[in-house]
């Protein structure tokens, strides 16, 4: 069920859970925590609630680390008090900033069940990501490029040794924040370590006109019958991708494991144009089982996983 009142923000503490956490979110949001902080007990329910003058109320919960995958994280779901949108960022935006350099890792998010899951979950920020909070040697785990290219949109700043990256502020509407953060989502999935990215489902009725508004890039070159495989060629200008789209497709075709025609399916290839192409596409083609190849001359050679 959507929550379109509801922020949430996930936050994993360095070192001992209670860095002044009442007083923290007492400077950042005008409001006082009335008791202390959660118990850290299994489970999840509702701890404590604070106002932050008319624009938020907050909640607070516990439970396992599931979008983290640790354990220890603490959840708060900041809920509007009948003010627009703006206003309870405001809150939430100013909370993250205030906790970045206490927390390991920190997450504003849309809720869980808004966020478009079409959208490529890119490690750390997510497919439901606004701000993230995290040390550098954490997104070094998670990525492959050092440094991060952070995608055009996503503001990016120091606040006490942590990286604090915010984007889609503004946006509202899923589709508002679908349009901004997929093209930001697969840029990130191109920088990813091996198997960080876990990849979405087929978009809602809602979302197609956005999901496939990329221009296809992949030329069929034929399907081989007795390797059971299925190849493609593909150019790219250096300041172009392959469309996420084209990639889904290929995945869900690999996972069929049968062309629409019926003809069973091993194995499919792209061969790029030259290694620099190739290279700078390869990680969601290789995550979805695909064989990603470029021209050297007259060879077709592999790229290295």
């Amino acid at each position: 069920m959507p929550h379109p009142d509801l922020l949430l923000i996930n936050l994993l503490f360095s070192g001992s859970p209670d860095p002044g956490l009442a007083a923290l979110f007492a400077a950042a949001g005008g409001g006082v925590l009335p008791c202390p902080r959660p118990a850290w007990k299994a489970g999840a329910g509702s701890d404590g609630r604070t106002e932050f003058g008319t624009a938020a109320r907050l909640d607070w919960y516990e439970g396992d680390a599931d979008d983290a995958r640790v354990s220890g994280l603490m959840t708060f779901f900041l809920e509007k008090n009948g003010e627009d949108w703006d206003a309870v960022m405001s809150v939430a935006t100013s909370m993250a900033r205030a906790l970045a350099p206490h927390v390991d890792w920190l997450l504003l998010s849309r809720h869980h069940s808004d966020g478009p899951t079409c959208l490529p979950d890119a490690p750390l920020l997510r497919y439901h990501g606004h701000v993230l909070v995290a040390t550098p040697d954490l997104i070094r785990s998670r990525y492959e490029a050092n440094p991060l290219d952070w995608p055009e949109g996503i503001a990016v700043e120091n606040i006490g040794g942590r990286i604090v990256a915010a984007r889609a502020l503004e946006a509202a509407s899923d589709l508002d924040y679908l349009r901004i953060a997929l093209p930001q989502n697969w840029a990130l999935a191109r920088q990813a370590r091996s198997g960080a990215v876990r990849y979405g489902g087929p978009p809602d009725t809602a979302q197609t006109e956005i999901y496939g508004a990329a221009p296809a890039s992949l030329h069929a070159v034929g399907y081989d019958p007795r390797s059971q495989s299925l190849e493609y060629s593909c150019f790219l200008e250096p300041c172009c991708h392959l469309a996420g789209w084209e990639i889904d497709a290929l995945r869900w075709r690999l996972e069929r494991g049968v062309l629409d025609t019926g003809e069973p399916l091993h194995e499919v290839h792209v061969v790029f144009a030259d290694r620099t192409m190739a290279e700078r596409e390869k990680r969601p083609l290789l995550d979805a089982g695909v064989k990603v190849l470029y021209m050297e001359g007259t060879a077709e050679l592999e790229c290295e996983p």
